[in-house]
């Protein structure tokens, strides 16, 4: 069976047909070989329909073929041979077709192991399927009437019911699965979900790793406070499986910084900083602040040729109806981000496009290189604002030629047919890039973060092997030692950020970074890119400190002379300079690691013209 996602809506029905001609063939092989056999008895339809019994006996009343009989034949050999094969196979055929789903639910519970259940409806759950199926796992779908059940690919058991159901889940037999996928819409649901594994979990071997169990929580604020019942490793007291919670807004920010990297900047005076307008700040536009900020910090010397480095705050406005009221809430769960962004709120409509005067074409940043993003979670919304931006484009061009791109997150524009190239604006100015497709994010490499989580590990060892060097009494990191499988998630998110900023520093250099297929080959960092990486060592070391330290104080870290994780005390929440030549050994290596994580991640660095 194919493990393509290609649509199975009319298999049983071209199944059938195949019978059907093969039947009617092997009927015209029999009546045309009775005729070349010049056979006198007149009911030549009658002598072809007993070619379905293996004896032939071309004269009646005889036992025995007579020596001078004609000969048989080859129509008529195949004839017999495949009619009598035909009846063999037919009874099979037909119970497959009926019971195919079931005796491979049958088959699934007597006998899988490590596969992946997927609970959910629509097409986030089958886009995650599809893309599980091509890379040959197994996978079972629980969910009430998914959407297209005829695009559903091959060899995917479809069990239909509550996923929250403890009984309909154990048909899953989940305590045999390696991943759990709840992709509900409804944060209860998902909860409901894991809830059940985790009772089922009971019935799996101690020996057996826990279960891996990924679950939307659309509420962020639900999500941190999930979080924070969790020990170190994801998981509640005395159960079985590691939870990982995700929103998919901080998916579409995290693909968006990828798209639109904001690179760290090495120039004498304040670099030009891109100024980036953020349309929408519910849930999707808070992601994409945070991720643009723990991605944009940009270094700069100060006027007059000195030393000594700084670091520049990004740029942001935010544009919303409801901006005071987000923001505040914002604000309380990051009280730091003034600190490490220079950020406006504007309290606008984003129906229309009447914040382009208050906002595109102020005078005191008309100068400035300015870029949109859409984080309006309404598509129909987005489509709508774009559709005016396209139509006013001529007027942008002439007042505000500094608009160099605009961002939009749209779920299918495959679907969308040529409707986005029309209202894309005249001349490609400002350039708009839809990101974060469903089939870019849905996927087991994004949304389990499966090729983060190979950068992010191949991070970790290479800081292993300088770790060493910088043992102090007041600083006992909790990853010293440890592998991969044996860190804490806090731990294994830090070596993520660091993996995700790999984009942002390649820019910096003036490389784009591209995904290599499964199956494509995977160049060699050029001899220029190791060059550039070797000169630049220091200032890239730089830029990751400045990353890190941004991140860590988002986290709730503050500076402390000993180590403290439980009170979030850090001794290297200072100044580059200001650190040992052993500490910034940890910075460097995440430079010199570079060329290994492109070549092992599968990822292509291409020079920007």
């Amino acid at each position: 069976m194919s493990h393509k996602g290609a649509s199975n809506e009319h298999l049983p029905l071209k199944i059938i047909a195949s019978l059907i001609g093969i039947w009617i063939a092997l009927f015209l092989c029999g009546w045309i070989g009775y005729h070349n056999m010049g056979n006198t008895y007149s009911d030549s339809a009658f002598k072809a329909l007993q070619t379905f019994h293996l004896h032939f006996y071309p004269q009646p009343g005889f036992e025995e073929p007579k020596a001078d009989d004609p000969p048989i034949g080859p129509l008529l050999e195949i004839a017999r041979f495949g009619c009598a094969l035909w009846d063999v196979l037919i009874l099979p055929a037909v119970f497959w077709l009926v019971f195919d789903r079931r005796l491979l639910q049958w088959w699934a519970f007597l006998f899988w192991r490590h596969q992946y259940v997927v609970c959910g409806s629509g097409s986030r759950a089958l886009t995650l399927i599809t893309d599980l199926r091509s890379k040959g796992k197994r996978a079972i779908w629980v969910g009430r009437n998914p959407e297209e059940r005829g695009a559903i690919p091959s060899g995917v058991v479809v069990i239909e019911g509550d996923s929250g159901d403890t009984a309909i889940l154990a048909s899953a037999v989940v305590h045999r699965a390696s991943y759990l996928v709840a992709l509900h819409e409804d944060d209860r649901l998902n909860i409901e979900t894991l809830v059940a594994a985790d009772k089922l979990c009971v019935r799996r071997s101690g020996k057996r790793p826990p279960l891996e169990a990924y679950a939307q929580i659309v509420d962020m604020q639900f999500k941190f406070s999930l979080q924070r019942l969790t020990d170190g490793n994801g998981r509640f007291a005395g159960s079985r499986i590691r939870l990982h919670l995700f929103n998919y807004y901080e998916l579409f920010a995290r693909l968006l910084v990828r798209r639109f990297p904001i690179p760290p900047t090495f120039a004498d005076g304040y670099p030009p900083a891109e100024h980036v307008f953020l349309v929408g700040f519910a849930a999707f536009g808070q992601c994409a602040a945070l991720r643009l900020m723990l991605s944009a910090q940009q270094l700069y010397r100060q006027s007059g040729g000195g030393t000594e480095w700084r670091v520049a705050k990004p740029k942001i406005t935010v544009i919303d109806p409801c901006a005071e009221d987000r923001i505040a809430e914002f604000e309380r769960y990051h009280p730091e981000f003034r600190q490490y962004c220079d950020v406006e709120f504007c309290t606008l409509s984003t129906t229309d496009l009447s914040f382009c005067e208050r906002i595109f074409y102020a005078e005191r940043v008309r100068e400035e290189r300015r870029t949109l993003v859409f984080c309006i979670e309404t598509e129909s919304e987005t489509m709508r604002v774009l559709g005016l931006l396209a139509h006013m484009a001529s007027d942008l061009k002439r007042r505000c030629s500094t608009i160099n791109r605009v961002f939009c997150r749209i779920a299918r524009p495959e679907r969308l047919g040529g409707v986005l190239d029309q209202i894309k604006p005249v001349g490609k100015n400002p350039e708009v890039v839809y990101f974060a497709s469903d089939a870019e994010v849905f996927g087991v490499g994004v949304l389990l973060n499966q090729r983060l989580d190979f950068l992010a590990r191949k991070i970790h060892e290479a800081w292993q092997s300088v770790e060493t060097a910088d043992r102090r009494a007041n600083n006992q990191p909790t990853a010293v030692g440890k592998t991969w499988e044996s860190l804490s998630e806090e731990d294994r998110e830090s070596n993520r950020e660091a993996a995700d900023h790999l984009w942002a520093k390649l820019r910096a250099l003036g490389y784009e970074l591209s995904e290599v297929p499964e199956g494509g080959f995977v160049p060699s960092p050029s001899g220029d890119l190791v060059h550039e990486l070797h000169v630049r060592e220091e200032e890239l070391a730089r830029a990751e400190h400045a990353r890190w330290m941004t991140w860590r104080i988002l986290k709730g870290w503050r500076w402390g002379a000993v180590r403290d994780s439980e009170k979030n005390l850090h001794p290297d929440i200072r100044d580059y300079e200001q650190l040992s030549d052993a500490t910034k050994k940890k910075d460097r290596i995440n430079i010199q690691v570079i060329p290994r994580l492109l070549e092992e991640g599968r990822l292509e660095a291409k020079r920007l013209v």
